[in-house]
């Protein structure tokens, strides 16, 4: 393997780095789906020393699947995706809940909430008596690394999980959890490709038999780099293209295994 040294690359220690991502969100999430892939060519790797498959290989190309097994005579595609964090903006009771998380871990200070109190004259009152305009304005104040899709919305999301470690329920258990804060995927292309009638929203969505299974990356959930799979032929289709996946997925019990193995076999 070719050596590759991140100072050399980036001119910073792996904590100047860090704090780069942390700082950066959108950076951080593109970085996010390439450690997720890697994390699940460890697992695939795995599987291939064990014998569980003959081979794999990694996608060559922007047009390729995330991932290819070869099983027996068989060839099967994976796309690597990562599960969305709660979307701490979407009503009062989760705003004003995630205001506490960030003030009880200290990422926020109790002055930072007194003198936004005072602001719009409520220094008496607390942060669960705010109305949604209030909130909104809060929320504009807090930095980005906060506002946006970062670490601490995964941990924070995380410590909304009774039981956030993979294994130690039954997988059905284990989905059925997160039934307060479904788990959910973005499932469409993150890339815009025109089609043949030269739109690009009707092809941002997979079609219907390209992908034979996807493997959810629980990190932004769970704070742990492990897997769900399913087949991806028991989606739900898009309402307005029947030939489509729909690109709101949600994780339920029943469909979902952490057994890789098990899923390929049947």
């Amino acid at each position: 393997m070719t050596s590759f040294d991140l100072y050399q690359a980036t001119g910073l220690t792996p904590q100047e780095l860090a704090e780069v991502l942390q700082n950066n969100p959108r950076a951080y999430m593109a970085v996010r789906g390439a450690v997720a892939e890697k994390h699940l060519d460890k697992v695939l790797d795995g599987l291939c020393q064990a014998g569980g498959i003959n081979s794999y290989r990694r996608s060559a190309g922007d047009s390729e699947k995330d991932f290819y097994l070869q099983v027996g005579n068989n060839t099967y595609t994976i796309e690597c995706k990562n599960v969305e964090a709660i979307k701490t903006q979407k009503n009062q009771g989760t705003k004003v809940s995630y205001i506490e998380y960030l003030a009880e871990k200290g990422y926020i200070s109790s002055l930072f909430i007194d003198n936004f109190m005072k602001e719009i004259h409520m220094a008496h009152e607390g942060i669960e008596m705010l109305s949604s305009s209030e909130l909104k304005s809060f929320f504009k104040q807090l930095p980005q690394k906060y506002r946006e899709s970062s670490f601490v919305k995964y941990e924070y999301s995380a410590s909304k999980v009774p039981c956030p470690q993979l294994g130690i329920l039954s997988d059905d258990e284990f989905v059925a959890q997160f039934n307060d804060f479904p788990i959910t995927i973005d499932f469409q292309r993150t890339r815009n490709s025109t089609d043949e009638d030269g739109g690009t929203r009707r092809n941002r969505y997979y079609r219907v038999g390209e992908i034979d299974i996807v493997a959810a990356c629980l990190f932004s959930r769970t704070m742990e780099w492990k897997f769900l799979y399913a087949r991806a032929e028991e989606f739900e289709r898009h309402k307005d293209y029947p030939d489509r996946y729909s690109n709101k997925l949600r994780l339920q019990p029943g469909l979902w295994t952490s057994n890789l193995q098990d899923l390929i076999s049947t």
